[in-house]
């Protein structure tokens, strides 16, 4: 029970990573509050965990609109009179060659990935603050440089220059701002962008599971339990002393170069 008394957002906590997220946290012993867009879906999640004896409320929560995510911040405030842990997690994942990308495919991506977190990060940061503690956790990416990739990429690394500037902003306030960049996770969502990576490269959709099988040293798909892990690690006192780091939960994998086309 690390977390007990604490009180954490996890955003896009509805299912996926964010599921595994919320589920841990709830289980070390913090209110965790699932906040996402699809309602229903967060309260179904927030009523499994309580149901397991853990102590999750579901909100609605669009991080693309500022004054929603300012709504959240402060209700969160006056309910529960603080806000320790926010889990930057929700997010998109949009794979195309480059020349079929459209404008508006940039625009929501770079929306959901980038701008999202700013808006939660200022409002939590606001919070954080008048308290003098805090710890700010972003979900980025291990891939770099992947083909047919490019606008999640961009979106994933203006989230991690984010997490740098902010924690020296934040540290002297006692805020600690970190960012973990998990493997290929397991989830719906690692499953549809592995179909359209293989259309986009003219592969079988097995051929791109052997490639994460033969590069991953550990040979086998990244959890969201292996990422909660990581989260609930940074979000203990354990992890008081570390602010500005990126954790790899990859199983040994440290690049990606998924969907090669072939010649």
């Amino acid at each position: 029970m690390r977390l007990k008394d604490q009180v954490a957002l996890v955003t896009g906590g509805a299912r996926g990573i964010g599921l595994g997220i919320s589920k841990r946290l709830a289980g070390e012993g913090a209110l965790t509050i699932i906040g996402d867009v699809r309602t229903e879906l967060a309260e179904e999640s927030a009523h499994s965990i309580t149901s397991e004896g853990g102590q999750c409320v579901a909100r609605h929560l669009d991080v693309l609109d500022s004054s929603n995510v300012d709504g959240v911040m402060s209700q969160i405030a006056a309910e529960f009179g603080k806000l320790d842990i926010l889990v930057n997690n929700a997010g998109v994942h949009l794979v195309k060659p480059i020349t079929d990308y459209t404008d508006g495919d940039w625009e929501h991506v770079m929306a959901v990935n980038a701008r999202g977190p700013f808006f939660t990060m200022r409002a939590a940061a606001r919070q954080m603050m008048k308290q003098r503690s805090g710890k700010i956790i972003n979900i980025v990416t291990i891939l770099t440089g992947t083909p047919f990739s490019s606008i999640y990429e961009a979106s994933k690394h203006a989230l991690m220059g984010l997490t740098k500037c902010l924690m020296y902003e934040l540290a002297p306030y006692g805020i600690t701002v970190n960012a973990i960049s998990p493997g290929a996770v397991d989830t719906e969502l690692l499953k549809k962008g592995i179909r359209e990576k293989a259309a986009s490269a003219g592969l079988e959709v097995q051929s791109i599971y052997d490639q994460i099988a033969s590069t991953t040293p550990l040979g086998r798909l990244c959890t969201p339990e292996d990422v909660a892990g990581a989260v609930a690690f940074l979000a203990s006192s354990d992890g008081d002393y570390i602010t500005g780091e990126l954790i790899h939960v990859t199983g040994g994998t440290f690049h990606q170069n998924l969907g090669r086309k072939q010649s």
